[in-house]
């Protein structure tokens, strides 16, 4: 086994930001990976497992008993639309500039989540707008793993407490990496990387040390931090691709 230093340190620092506000692991690693030269399958078997793990214990360490609609519209919308993207990827793969898709869906909807997200979060009962969110949290999610946005905006505007927006979120994600990582390792050329099974353990050494501050901060207060981190990868990226067609 061997230990690369450069994706431990990566992987812990996202792996604490994912585990305080619920989002960050894949939203920044998937293009960070990207800028390193990494492949877009081969960068997701690294940084699915570790979101799942994080959102397995964050799913356990919840003391509550939670029952809305959140699940039942995630399951039925959002999963096979996750499938669709992801089949349309798979099949297609060769033929698209997946740095140029992950660049621009990252600046467009780290642009709404800046500019509208306050706006769509005020339409609290259009079920049309809710199940469109549902919609394209699948098929962003398949297309780019960079779902998190959008699976944050659906958590928030159906739920207020911090708790439970969190819980909804890794229900998102560990339900979503599953089947990324079935699709990804079974219908592609792409092997699980067994050399890479220790950056699991990541997430048990820094969950308990997380949630000290996540018992202090608001669920919503450094979003717009978020959003502009996600929108600087963004932009990066979409220039390195520029670049490279010059």
């Amino acid at each position: 086994m061997i230990f690369n230093l450069e994706e431990i340190i990566i992987v812990t620092i996202l792996s604490i930001f994912q585990s305080i506000f619920g989002v960050g692991l894949l939203l920044f690693g998937t293009p960070i990976f990207l800028i390193l030269g990494n492949d877009f399958f081969d960068s997701l078997n690294i940084l699915i497992p570790v979101s799942i793990m994080i959102s397995f214990l964050q799913i356990k360490s919840n003391q509550f008993s939670y029952k809305n609609d959140f699940i039942k519209r995630f399951n039925i919308i959002t999963i096979p639309s996750l499938l669709f993207a992801l089949y349309f990827v798979v099949t297609n793969y060769q033929n698209i500039n997946i740095n140029l898709i992950i660049s621009s869906i990252i600046i467009i909807f780290s642009l709404v989540n800046i500019f509208l997200s306050q706006k769509i979060l005020k339409k609290n009962n259009d079920k049309i707008i809710d199940s469109f969110i549902f919609l394209l949290i699948g098929l962003v999610h398949g297309l780019t793993n960079l779902g998190g946005s959008l699976l944050t905006l659906a958590s928030t505007k159906i739920n207020d407490k911090k708790e439970i927006v969190r819980f909804c979120i890794a229900y998102g994600y560990l339900t979503m990496g599953i089947f990324q990582l079935f699709v990804i390792n079974f219908f592609t050329n792409v092997e699980f990387n067994l050399d890479k099974i220790y950056l699991m353990i990541i997430p048990f050494v820094i969950f308990k040390f997380s949630q000290i501050f996540f018992k202090h901060l608001s669920n919503l207060r450094y979003n717009l931090i978020l959003n502009l981190i996600a929108l600087f990868f963004g932009i990066y990226i979409f220039f390195q691709f520029l670049s490279s067609q010059s």
